[in-house]
């Protein structure tokens, strides 16, 4: 099942969610913040993206992953640093999926990539496995969140998700 946090996409049909306006360019629905992302990856490729309110799951022969974010935090197997893990995983063995993360950090109001981004690209990923890839820098004051996205293949056919998905805020994570 499909929780409120996943944007279901099936090769059948969409089902929107309860009590939201019809929407005619879909590619509108990907750009909503959620702490936690479904992209899903179809064999047949036709990519028709709802959000789902428990309603319904993937759909046989689909693939669901979810994308999350985690707060960022001080390093415990690097001392000094400052990290932020995003993970992905899918409800099937999919061709390849890849995780992107970077550290963001609030500067004069506007949230500003700092740091290194990390990548975690995996090719014929297993089912329900998490893969990570982090962001990391050096310690300094300020208040940060990790950002975090992914994309995979399946059937041949690419799919991603369009929008950031974000942690909370964290004030100073190595103190």
């Amino acid at each position: 099942m499909a929780d409120g946090n996943q944007i279901a996409i099936s090769r059948l049909q969409s089902i929107p969610v309860q009590g939201a306006p019809e929407r005619k360019n879909w590619g509108d629905a990907m750009n909503v913040r959620k702490a936690t992302l479904a992209s899903a990856l179809v064999a047949a490729g036709l990519l028709v993206p709802a959000f789902s309110s428990g309603i319904a799951g993937a759909a046989p022969g689909d693939a669901m992953c979810h994308v999350t974010s985690e707060n960022p935090h001080a390093s415990k197997g690097s001392p000094g640093w400052i990290v932020g893990k995003g993970r992905i995983s899918c409800t099937a063995a999919i061709d390849s999926v890849e995780v992107l993360v970077q550290l963001e950090q609030l500067i004069d109001g506007k949230w500003v990539a700092v740091g290194q981004t990390g990548r975690n690209p995996q090719d014929k990923p297993k089912a329900n496995t998490q893969y990570t890839a982090q962001g990391q820098m050096e310690c300094r004051p300020g208040t940060f969140r990790t950002a975090a996205r992914g994309s995979g293949v399946y059937g041949g056919r690419p799919s991603g998700s369009m929008a950031w998905q974000y942690s909370q805020t964290v004030t100073d994570p190595c103190n």
